[in-house]
């Protein structure tokens, strides 16, 4: 009775196991795959332009697209070289924003970088290099027609509005 017994539980034990070893496997080794996507469009495109004149990196942006739109730089240099920015754009925090709407085929005024505290190497073939990094935004009209000012943050936390299922 006891031989019995303990031959039951060991053939329900297997038996257990060989069960759950069909969906273990299925589990571990199936895959799927995507295909398509989604183009979103936010109304405008724009394009960096850069223009490197010894050690002053004159940048300004164009917009390519059919809409306005906002534009800030920030500009980032080598660790202990101080950057000297100036044009017709106001600095807030780390950013530099262009002081108006960029039109539908328009581009920003310029925006010079300049390395004020050059170091001896750098005469002497040592790269420097200053990274651009870019945004643009939609731009946000009142109700009466005017536009907030693109240092207004509510602009730059605008999100893309999507639709579930396109």
């Amino acid at each position: 009775m006891k031989r019995n017994k303990l031959l039951l539980t060991a053939l329900a034990v297997i038996l257990t196991l060989g069960l759950m070893v069909a969906p273990a496997m299925a589990y571990f080794t199936s895959h799927t795959e995507a295909a398509g996507g989604v183009q979103l469009e936010l109304g405008y495109k724009t394009t960096l332009h850069e223009d490197v004149d010894g050690f002053t990196k004159t940048i300004s942006v164009g917009n390519e697209g059919p809409e306005s739109c906002y534009v800030r730089v920030q500009a980032f240099a080598s660790d202990g070289m101080k950057l000297d920015v100036s044009g017709d754009w106001t600095k807030s925090g780390d950013w530099y924003y262009y002081n108006g709407i960029v039109e539908a085929g328009g581009t920003t005024s310029d925006l010079a970088v300049s390395i004020s505290n050059v170091p001896e190497s750098a005469v002497d073939g040592q790269i420097i290099d200053v990274a651009i990094v870019y945004e643009a935004a939609k731009v946000i009209f009142n109700e009466d027609g005017s536009y907030k000012p693109a240092t207004d943050a509510t602009n730059w936390e605008l999100k893309p509005a999507t639709t579930e299922g396109e």
